[in-house]
Formats: C-alpha cells, sequence, structure tokens
C-alpha cells in the first residue's frame, strides 16, 4: 500500500512540476494581479445568508480584522465577488480558528471556495449559488464538490482511481476519465479512514495543522481545473462546466481566517490535451481528415462543422488513422435539424459506408445508441433507455465520451451512461473514425475538442 501511494506522488509530483512550467511561461510580466481583498473591507464582494439574503450580516459572520478576513462560522454563506472571471490562478491563504457550531459542532472543520459560479443566490439550500467548489476541509482539502442542481449544466471530468473511495471518486494522475454533475471527487491522498471529527488529520495530509497558514491555489485555464495546496498538486479537472462565473467563499460552521484573495488573469489558451489522449482536431484546419461527398466540411472561429450542401446527401469527414481500441471525447452543438453521428471501426467507398455509429440526432431519435451501417448491417443494436433520451441539450454544446475495447462499446452523454454493448462481430471490426452529416438537408452541426486515448 505504502509502494502504491509512493508511486501515486511521486505521479502527481510530477505533474505538478510539469504544470508549473507551462503556467510560468504563459504569466507573464504583463499579466496584473488582481487584489480581491484590499487588507481593509470587503470592497469588491457582497454577504449573502442562509434565511437573511443578500448585504444583511447582523452577526458580523464576515468581517476584517487586522488586515485579515475573519469568518466566524457561526451562520451559513458566502462573500461572493460582483464581479465574474475566467482564466485565472487564485491564490488564497487561509488558517482555521477554533470554534465550530450547528450541525458541525465538534465535527471537521469545513468550508470552501467555489469558482464558476452560476444563477441565482441561495439556489443551493438557500446557501449558495451553483458552483464547482475546492472545498476546504480538515482531510479533504482540494476535494471537488460540484455544487450544482443534477443538470448538466454543472459537471466535472476528471482522471481517477479504477476503485471509488467510500463511495466517491479519487483523483488519480493517468486514470480513465469520468464525469460526475453531483457530488465529489476527492483528492489523491484522502485517508480512506477519514473521520467527521474535529481536528480530524489523515496520513497523507499535506494540509498545515490548526492555527497554521496554508496556501491554496486554484488555477481555472479554459475548461481546466487544478488545485494545489501549500504547492503539490491534489487535484485536477479535465473538462468543467461552467468554465466561467464569480467566486464564492464560504461560511460552514466553522471558524477561518484568510489574509490573501490574490487573481491573476491568464491569458486564453489553446484547447487543452489531457494527459495520454492527443488531439484529432486542430483547430484550424482539416489536417488528418478525409472529406467523403460534396456537403460541407469546415473550420469556423476554431470549430469544426458540418453543414448541408446543394445535393443534400450523405457525407462523412474521416479520420486518416484507423483506430481499434480507444477512449474518444468531444463535444458537439447542434445548430439546425443535428441530425449527424460518430462512426467507429468504419470504412468508406464514395459515400458508403460500413461500420458502427454512435447516434448523435435530434432530440428522442436515440442520440448515444448503436446502428450498424453497410452490406449485411443490423441496423440498430441498442438505443438509449426512454429516460436517458431526455439528456441531449439539443442547441447546446454535449460532451460524448465513446469506449471502444474488444468486443464491446460504452457511449456516455453529458456524463450519463446511454448504452453498452457486448458484440462478437463489432469485436472483430477494425477501420476509421468518421463523422456524419444525414441526406436530407437542413442541418448544421458543430464539433470541437475532439480528443482520444488509445488503449
Amino acid at each position: 500500500m505504502k509502494k502504491n501511494f509512493l508511486l501515486l506522488l511521486i505521479g502527481a509530483l510530477m505533474i505538478a512540476g510539469k504544470m508549473e512550467r507551462t503556467f510560468a511561461q504563459v504569466v507573464t510580466g504583463q499579466q496584473h494581479t488582481v487584489r480581491l481583498f484590499n487588507g481593509k473591507n470587503l470592497d469588491g464582494w457582497y454577504t449573502f445568508i442562509k434565511d437573511r439574503g443578500r448585504d444583511n450580516d447582523p452577526q458580523k459572520v464576515f468581517k476584517v480584522e487586522n488586515g485579515v478576513i475573519h469568518i466566524s462560522g457561526e451562520e451559513w454563506g458566502c462573500i461572493t465577488t460582483n464581479k465574474e472571471y475566467k482564466n485565472y490562478k487564485l491564490v488564497v491563504e487561509y488558517k482555521w480558528g477554533d470554534k465550530t457550531y450547528g450541525t458541525r459542532l465538534g465535527k471537521a472543520r469545513d468550508n470552501g471556495v467555489l469558482f464558476h459560479s452560476k444563477g441565482e443566490d441561495g439556489a443551493y439550500s438557500g446557501i449558495w449559488m451553483h458552483s464547482i467548489e475546492c472545498n476546504v476541509i480538515e482531510g479533504g482539502t482540494g476535494d471537488f464538490i460540484v455544487v450544482g442542481d443534477k443538470s448538466n449544466d454543472f459537471l466535472l471530468t476528471s482522471p481517477v482511481a479504477a476503485e471509488k473511495q467510500n463511495g466517491s471518486y479519487i483523483y488519480q494522475p493517468g486514470g480513465d476519465p469520468v464525469t460526475v454533475n453531483s457530488g465529489r471527487i476527492n483528492w489523491y491522498g484522502r485517508d480512506p479512514e477519514w473521520k467527521d471529527e474535529k481536528d480530524f488529520r489523515g496520513k497523507n495530509d499535506i494540509e498545515n495543522p490548526v492555527g497554521e497558514w496554508n496556501r491554496l491555489e486554484c488555477i481555472a485555464r479554459g475548461k481546466e481545473l487544478f488545485i494545489y495546496l501549500n504547492g503539490t498538486l491534489v487535484n485536477y479537472a479535465i473538462h468543467s462546466k461552467p468554465d466561467e462565473g464569480r467566486i464564492q467563499i464560504q461560511s460552514e460552521g466553522a471558524e477561518i481566517f484568510y489574509r490573501r484573495v490574490e487573481l491573476t488573469p491568464l491569458p486564453a489558451m489553446p484547447s487543452y490535451v489531457p494527459e495520454g489522449y492527443s488531439s484529432l482536431f486542430n483547430g484550424r484546419d482539416l489536417s488528418g481528415w478525409k472529406i467523403h461527398g460534396t456537403e460541407k466540411w469546415y473550420v469556423d472561429e476554431g470549430e469544426l462543422v458540418c453543414e448541408s450542401g446543394p445535393d443534400r446527401k450523405y457525407g462523412y469527414l474521416s479520420t486518416a488513422k484507423a483506430y481499434k481500441n480507444f477512449i474518444l471525447d468531444l463535444d458537439f452543438k447542434q445548430e439546425a435539424n443535428g441530425n449527424s453521428g460518430v462512426f467507429v471501426r468504419s470504412d468508406i467507398k464514395g459515400t458508403a459506408i460500413a461500420g458502427w455509429q454512435v447516434e448523435v440526432a435530434p432530440l428522442n431519435l436515440h442520440t448515444g445508441g448503436v446502428y450498424e451501417s453497410g452490406a449485411g448491417g443490423r441496423g440498430w443494436l441498442i438505443q438509449p433507455a426512454e429516460e436517458n433520451e431526455k439528456i441531449l441539450k439539443q442547441g447546446e454544446w454535449n460532451h460524448m465520451r465513446i469506449r471502444v475495447t474488444g468486443d464491446e462499446i460504452t457511449s456516455w452523454l453529458n456524463g450519463v451512461e446511454m448504452v453498452h454493448l457486448k458484440d462478437a462481430k463489432f469485436g472483430a471490426g477494425k477501420g476509421f473514425i468518421a463523422l456524419q452529416i444525414h441526406s436530407g438537408g437542413g442541418i448544421k452541426v458543430r464539433w470541437k475538442d475532439l480528443h482520444i486515448k488509445e488503449l
């Protein structure tokens, strides 16, 4: 067990070093650090307290004393930035006080920093905006929590260990990616024997003892989120939704102090290719792809677009390389009609295709299902359950994952598993990946962030 943890720690530190070098390159002298806390008052923030609302804090749960934000924890609520932010490095320095209150009396000191906060104040449990949280809690600082509405408007994708920890995923560098729209993804060293009790310390904890200052760095770059605690990368998300919004700092039953809250804007970055993946689309042109048919395939503002042409026929865009076993991640948005699809292990002659399609179609037409095309093709092999047809957000960006290995294929849409198929004929298949535009005209679909991990 110790050996496995050591290897995991080394992997995390290697990634941390790599990421720190990356950000050293992009944070130039032209980047201006913004002091979100000026050391004097809470200008730039507003308070929100459960059952009291906005800017109504008679108990002084949030106050500034001696150049430090003092959060008593006596009532549940938060301070929230007036502005929204995107692409930044946020640095906060905090230390725990002694007091705990209410339902958290005698339990692990608990707080949090919430990013990409959207919507109404108090929408979550009457206290917080929907958001993505970096938990600040004894033994669990660095855990991600999706503080969402269980829709796919708020979600995270992270590489995780094969086995859950007490029912929750745990971040593991190089692990298989998983998408969640509720619940948590624990930091890599969280003690499996964690107890919800005051002064708990796990055997691998990086947080300093109570009363000592800690440095928490939260980096939001594009859709990614990186969490560093006292200089160590403890959690990482490949994909977050949303990727911009207000910042909240919680009061959740424990006394805590913040002496530094600073934000450094980061320049907009090209789409990041996750660890272990390669990009199928460079955002500039159709290099690595081949057009089949007369329908339109082009690049617009860094996105790949398929659009019906005057012939209103089937069209395909296939990879130049064949792929056998892989995980494919991509985003798509149906601007018109949206009848399209992703073919795997396919072969194309002209516009006659043979292979297996993961459907992309208008609402209630089985997006995520698997259809076999070509001579001897069996048509629909499996369709999503009826209750999963509503997972598609037509006219908005959707995230699809397809896993192809041996004789099995699995599809996910916006983090929800749509179908899983085990089929001997599929296992014998081979060929290219291809995007489809259906016949009939009037179709326009956008694609981006096409990443593949060969297995």
